[in-house]
């Protein structure tokens, strides 16, 4: 069995121009020079996942840290980019999640350039199977959403509406496929055996979040995504959890960093062998 696909990416271009782009400008006259670096940061960090990031009290604790700044100058600086459309406004109020329709055409188009798979969740999608391929000439993060022409993509009030409706069928197939208090009551279980642990309700929301994950990963290998099959793939997950992971587990920091741990799961290949 092929190791998880990578989500994120290690390089993404950017326009020479950025920093004439109005947007820009007006972040810049909002938060200063601070803040367009916290921007940049942001960036690296989206891309670095894929096309989108949670950003949580342990994201801004983790960004902070990184940039020896305080977590409230970080979140003035996402919502200024929030305020002037440099993120989505919708996702991040729903999910708490950074991302756009920009990064998320440019995400796309570097993975079909490399001929890479990849996977946009329907409830953070932003854009059309029609939109998915854009012109070298918008791949800038900070000017695509400037040049799409009107002409070209439907009206933002028809990709919000089919987004939620997509959001709405992926969740009931989901929900059918497997009860999340089913699957809260099996994570807790195995949890702890090894640890006192609580499921508080922003842990539900995050055992939301992994069982989607959970779900996708098996289903992009082509498995059953049932109840059982997926507790394994959390056992796997688990055991394999580094000293300092371990430490600092919750099932919010394993949403944050699941690509990472996805990468280092060699026993997940391995299960695969022995199963055969």
């Amino acid at each position: 069995m092929a190791r998880p696909i990578k989500k994120g990416l290690s390089y993404f271009p950017k326009d020479t121009t950025t920093y004439s782009n109005r947007k820009i400008r007006r972040l810049r006259r909002d938060t200063g020079l601070e803040g367009l670096a916290i921007w940049d940061f942001l960036l690296c960090q989206i891309y670095a996942n894929g096309y989108e990031i949670a950003v949580d009290t342990d994201y801004l604790f983790d960004a902070a840290e990184d940039l020896k700044t305080d977590e409230s100058i970080i979140e003035n600086v996402i919502k200024s980019a929030i305020k002037h459309n440099l993120f989505s406004a919708e996702i991040y109020d729903e999910f708490k999640r950074l991302t756009s329709r920009s990064i998320q055409e440019q995400y796309v188009k570097i993975c079909e350039d490399a001929r890479r798979k990849y996977h946009i969740a329907s409830e953070y999608s932003l854009i059309t199977t029609e939109a998915t391929t854009v012109n070298t000439a918008e791949t800038p993060a900070t000017t695509v959403e400037t040049k799409v022409k009107t002409a070209e993509t439907p009206p933002k009030e028809t990709l919000s509406t089919q987004r939620k409706e997509k959001k709405r069928k992926e969740k009931e197939r989901k929900e059918k496929l497997i009860p999340i208090s089913d699957f809260e009551n099996r994570i807790v279980r195995v949890i702890t055996k090894f640890q006192p642990y609580i499921l508080t309700d922003q842990e539900k929301t995050a055992a939301g979040d992994l069982l989607q994950s959970l779900v996708d990963a098996l289903e992009q290998r082509k498995q059953v995504a049932n109840l059982d099959n997926v507790t394994n793939l959390f056992c796997l997950i688990y055991e394999s959890l580094s000293p300092i992971d371990r430490q600092n587990f919750t099932l919010s920091y394993l949403v944050k960093h699941i690509n990472r741990i996805f990468s280092n799961l060699k026993i997940w290949s391995q299960s695969q062998k022995r199963k055969r």
